[in-house]
């Protein structure tokens, strides 16, 4: 299993933050890579031409924590939003992947160096993103 957490602290609370995950239909407004909602609980994104991949919104806990399964695409597993406040108007944002692959050429890919640089990049700019929406 390969897990990768990513951490940054941004200028929003919790609630806005939680709201703006939660809110499926947002995300091509901020997500840095072609993604669509498929309805109100799934969304679809293009890490690389050729390769898709659906998260399915499985949990939430209020203004605090969003799981997503992943359930097409070359993994299956986890994706995990954290929110915790930092003082009155920061959040620390966190998300966490475990993953497996769905074959061996994606086992070896997932547990490369370059692919964990390249899901760090991906969720600082998701980040950088949300901050972004979130300021305007």
């Amino acid at each position: 299993m390969v897990e990768i957490t990513v951490t940054k602290t941004i200028q929003s609370t919790p609630n806005e933050v939680f709201a703006l995950l939660m809110d499926l239909n947002t995300y091509s407004n901020w997500w840095h890579l072609p993604v669509q909602a498929v309805c109100t609980e799934m969304v679809r994104f293009k890490p690389i031409p050729l390769v898709s991949i659906v998260l399915q919104k499985d949990i939430y806990i209020e203004n605090k924590a969003i799981q997503f399964s992943y359930i097409k695409g070359p993994f299956r597993g986890l994706g995990t939003w954290d929110l915790d406040p930092v003082g009155e108007d920061q959040t620390k944002v966190s998300y966490l992947i475990q993953l497996e692959a769905t074959n061996f050429l994606y086992g070896g890919i997932a547990r490369s160096a370059a692919f964990e640089a390249r899901h760090r990049k991906d969720i600082f700019a998701l980040i950088r993103g949300i901050q972004g929406y979130l300021d305007n």
